[in-house]
């Protein structure tokens, strides 16, 4: 992710990110959890609306700070009959290591209160000490990358291909590269009706 931020400067906010679970632990409450570990940039894939406290930086990332965000479900889980945003400041256990929470996600608008999502997140480096490796012995991660323009979505695919090429050999063999059509369609259709708007009045 990092050789890509300066090698291929088309592409945007590389994020490096792979899932899994773990157990969560504080004050004897024990709750299994999704894990997604990542870079700083994972608020630019996805819906983050932060309720108390932060997310993890850069230089969290890259020195494996012992740092976790937590979703509002798995705070109130941990903190019965208190502020969930209170887990702010406290350490909890993950796989039985001790993580500082930064930050508590603001609750879900739709939530099922009778079978909630526990979630936490955490820098990409901590990986190895959170998560069970897997049967094949390497994880595999995943890298998204933001075009900064429609147009420029096919001279991307285009550099990452190159920038793959020259990276490893053999790499269609290793790689799988994609392409979120139906995203890109969305925004396209949305161009289209906003021309026909526009030439309209």
């Amino acid at each position: 992710a990092g050789a890509l931020r300066w090698q291929v400067p088309l592409a945007q906010a590389p994020l490096l990110s792979l899932g899994g679970a773990a157990r969560g632990q504080s004050r004897g409450i024990h709750r299994r959890a999704s894990l997604q570990r990542g870079t700083a940039s994972m608020p630019e894939f996805g819906a983050f609306d932060m309720g108390a406290g932060r997310f993890f930086s850069e230089g969290e990332v890259e020195h494996n700070v012992p740092v976790v965000l937590l979703n509002y479900a798995l705070a109130r889980e941990l903190s019965p009959g208190l502020d969930p945003y209170g887990m702010v400041g406290r350490e909890v256990r993950v796989r039985e290591r001790s993580r500082l929470v930064i930050g508590v996600l603001a609750p879900l608008e739709f939530e099922n209160r009778e079978n909630p999502s526990f979630a936490a997140y955490a820098p990409i480096r901590a990986a190895p000490a959170l998560l069970d490796a897997p049967r094949s012995g390497r994880f595999a991660p995943v890298l998204q990358v933001l075009a900064p323009s429609v147009e420029s979505v096919a001279p991307l695919r285009e550099e990452l291909d190159d920038w793959l090429a020259r990276r490893y050999s053999r790499w269609q063999d290793r790689v799988e590269v994609t392409v979120s059509l139906e995203q890109l369609d969305m925004v396209e259709q949305a161009f289209l009706l906003m021309k026909g708007f526009v030439g309209a009045l």
